[in-house]
Order: C-alpha cells, then sequence, then structure tokens
C-alpha cells in the first residue's frame, strides 16, 4: 500500500506544521485502529451491523486523513454494507482491511519520517 503524501501535506497543513503533533495523531491512530478492527469482527459475528458500519466509519476517516486511501475504500464498502443493513462479503472486507492496516501501519511509519526536517 502507498500511502497518498498529498493528504500527509494537507494534514501537516492543518496542524500548523507541527511534526510533535502530526506524531501524536499518528501514535493514536495506530493504536485505535486494531480496537476498530476487532468491534467489526465482533460485529460480525454478533449480526450487530451498527457496530461494524461505526467502526468502519471511525476507521475510514482516519486512514483517509493518514493517506492510507486502499485502507479507507475498504472501509468505505464496509460502512455501506453496513447502513444496507446486510453484512453479505463483510467477513472478506474485514480480513482485506486488517490485512491492508498491517501494511498501512508500517508505511505510515515510514512516510512521516519525510516531515521530521520541518
Amino acid at each position: 500500500m502507498t500511502v497518498d503524501m498529498k493528504a500527509l501535506n494537507e494534514l501537516m497543513e492543518v496542524i500548523g506544521n507541527d511534526y510533535d503533533s502530526l506524531l501524536e495523531l499518528v501514535d493514536s491512530f495506530l493504536e485505535d485502529a486494531p480496537e476498530l478492527i476487532s468491534a467489526m469482527e465482533r460485529g460480525l459475528e454478533s449480526g450487530d451491523t451498527q457496530t461494524v458500519t461505526r467502526s468502519a466509519h471511525t476507521l475510514k476517516s482516519g486512514a483517509r486523513d493518514f493517506g492510507l486511501l486502499e485502507l479507507s475504500e475498504c472501509c468505505l464498502l464496509l460502512e455501506q454494507k453496513g447502513k444496507s443493513g446486510t453484512l453479505d462479503d463483510a467477513n472478506r472486507l474485514v480480513s482485506e482491511t486488517a490485512a491492508l492496516f498491517q501494511q498501512g501501519r508500517e508505511e505510515i511509519k515510514i512516510a512521516v519520517l519525510k516531515f521530521s526536517d520541518h
């Protein structure tokens, strides 16, 4: 997965080019994302479309902000499935979400280093 540097540049502008704040935001995202993925898995097991939808929406937004666009797209599909009230194919999408997050976790760590000189 490739990090969309345009998204990271926009985020840096929003936070006033504060590298320390960027690191805090990334750390928070990387800490929260596994719990959101777990919540999606639990929601699937129990048939709780609201939990799947809410968790996918939250992860989608964070992934987009950090330029993890493939992850964001996958979460969008999950969110849409949850909103439609059907979780057909959602197991595959949650598995894909987890895999994309694992890939993105390392990519985002590398990408933020490019801002360390600012």
